[in-house]
């Protein structure tokens, strides 16, 4: 069976997980991280064995990614 290319947007507690459990799962090859804040990008890509981003468009051009899990900070707005 092919694995199916992944990446992760954002490196906070959710996006850990995702990466974490995309490196486990075997039907998903962890292609990259992306991240704003490059050292932790870095750091997070380095110990899933992923590429490390810091600009998701770039980071998109990669043709072994077949999809994205966003998992960026959110904030909740009041009306």
């Amino acid at each position: 069976m092919k694995k199916l290319g992944v990446a992760v947007i954002g490196t906070g507690f959710w996006g850990k997980n995702h990466a974490r459990v995309y490196k486990e799962l075997e039907s998903t090859n962890l292609i990259a991280i992306c991240d704003v804040n490059a050292e932790r990008a870095k750091n997070i890509a380095n110990q899933f064995d992923a590429k490390a981003y810091t600009d998701s468009e770039q980071m998109l051009k990669d043709k072994e990614i077949e999809a994205v899990s966003v998992c960026t900070w959110s904030t909740a707005f009041s009306q």
